[in-house]
């Protein structure tokens, strides 16, 4: 029913839930799934519901005249409001919809509940949408050929005024999301801004230095804004961690023999130690502090207070947010390490670096049960590995562009014959074991192969004469 008392409020809804003989009003929290709130209803409906619903497939709720509820969301989703009355009924027996005695009113529900409607939301998202083209335009004039020094000030002023803008979005309008869209934009230009200041001097725009500027320039830029509005968002701080590594192995490339591949070298080490505290860093950001384990009898009754449900919801979803945006940026960093190590390595210790920790990030992506996080390192590996195919295609001459083709077909059998065969089944324990043991040798095996990159063992060759 579409008749509600009023919008829904707080974080709580008020419903009225009809059962077989009874019924309640009950308020219930608007981010909890229906399927985590039903045994509460049917406690509070009649206790002996739980068990009948066993003969008739269990309990389903929904709103007269429409289909059944999805359990698996909360009341926020299903768009229930304050007031609304809710029918329990058998799983097997559910209220059939309505029928419509004007053709023009049964027309008029179905559009009006069609998702593609327009809304004042979309008026919004799609103002918001054209900032990034409107920012990148001015973007791309900076990058035409033109006085170095004019161009990294009109850079840099530009990167300040949208900080100014985040500010305001963020504290004297109250919006978030405008103010995270214009944090991105001034991450940008401060990144073009470091770019283009090492070029007054040499009118270079592509080298190690120019990174380095660039993502030291991005990485405060990005604590700055989110100080500056109070915007604490994910991407904000996945952004300054990719920026400092990037920085780091700019900086290390200038002072080692072997360049960039040397920084990137650096760069891949440093993010692949990262990703293994990544659900460290999200819990303790997120506010959560895990309880030390009682050593005494007097210590196991300390902490017994239980912890409020919607806090704990609410601090697990932002460590899950915060752990997406860091396995993203760690992710974009590793992939472009693995291409800079590819393109200006020299020997076999690049290829054997990138094959090694292409796998390593496919074998630490299984164990990732977020779809998001996931994607971000089975794409990194994924990549590594093609990059290696194709660099193999280049520099395997006339035998090696002829070898590609078929190694291909090879390659995509296998993939369709995984993706045919693998989602949905349980494997043996000991291949689990297996891909564990694997993980372990292809992480300790990246630290010797990374000093071999680095020159290690042939500086220290050169010590002993």
């Amino acid at each position: 029913m579409s008749g509600a008392a009023g919008p829904l409020t707080g974080e709580m809804c008020r419903l009225t839930i009809v059962g077989p003989t009874t019924q309640i009003e009950l308020a219930v929290p608007v981010h909890i799934a229906l399927v985590d709130l039903l045994p509460t209803v049917l406690g509070h409906l009649d206790a002996s519901l739980a068990v009948s619903g066993l003969a008739h497939g269990g309990w389903v709720l929904q709103r007269l005249g429409e289909d059944p509820l999805d359990e698996d969301l909360g009341t926020a989703a299903l768009g229930l409001r304050d007031g609304d009355i809710i029918c329990l009924r058998p799983r097997d027996d559910a209220l059939a919809p309505v029928d419509f005695d004007d053709l023009v009113d049964g027309v008029a529900v179905g559009i009006r509940d069609r998702s593609e409607q327009w809304r004042p939301e979309h008026t919004r998202r799609m103002l918001l949408a054209v900032v990034l083209p409107a920012l990148a335009v001015g973007a791309f004039a900076l990058l035409l050929p033109g006085a170095e020094l004019w161009r990294t000030v009109a850079a840099g002023v530009t990167a300040l005024v949208l900080v100014g803008g985040v500010a305001a979005a963020a504290r004297a309008v109250g919006d978030k999301q405008a103010a995270r869209l214009l944090g991105v934009a001034a991450v940008t230009y401060a990144a073009l801004a470091g770019l283009l200041l090492p070029a007054i001097a040499d009118g270079t725009l592509i080298g190690a230095p120019q990174t380095l500027a660039a993502a030291t320039l991005a990485a405060l830029c990005a604590l700055t804004t989110a100080a500056a509005g109070g915007v604490s968002g994910p991407e904000l701080v996945s952004t300054a961690v990719a920026g400092a590594l990037i920085a780091i192995g700019a900086g290390v490339a200038i002072g080692v023999p072997s360049g960039a591949a040397g920084g990137a070298t650096v760069t891949l080490v440093l993010a692949l130690i990262l990703g293994s505290f990544v659900p460290r860093i999200a819990f303790r950001s997120s506010g959560m502090k895990m309880p030390e384990l009682p050593r005494t009898t007097e210590e196991f009754q300390e902490g017994l207070d239980p912890e409020p449900a919607r806090e704990v919801i609410e601090k697990t979803a932002r460590a899950d947010r915060i752990m997406t945006a860091l396995y993203a940026g760690l992710a974009v960093v590793c992939a472009a390490a693995l291409g800079t190590m590819l393109v200006d390595g020299v020997g076999w210790y690049p290829w054997a670096l990138v094959a090694v920790a292409s796998l390593l990030l496919l074998l630490h992506a299984r164990v990732l049960r977020s779809a998001r996080q996931r994607l971000s390192g089975a794409l990194a590996g994924s990549f590594g590995l093609l990059a290696l195919a194709v660099a193999g295609a280049v520099d395997g001459g006339e035998t090696g562009r002829l070898i590609a083709p078929g190694a291909s077909v090879v390659l995509v059998a296998l993939i369709v014959t995984a993706a045919i065969t693998v989602p949905g089944r349980r494997f043996a324990p000991q291949w689990g074991r297996s891909a564990e043991i694997l993980h372990t040798i292809l992480a300790v095996a990246v630290v010797p192969i990374a000093f071999g990159l680095l020159g290690v063992y042939t500086y220290l060759r050169g010590l002993g004469g």
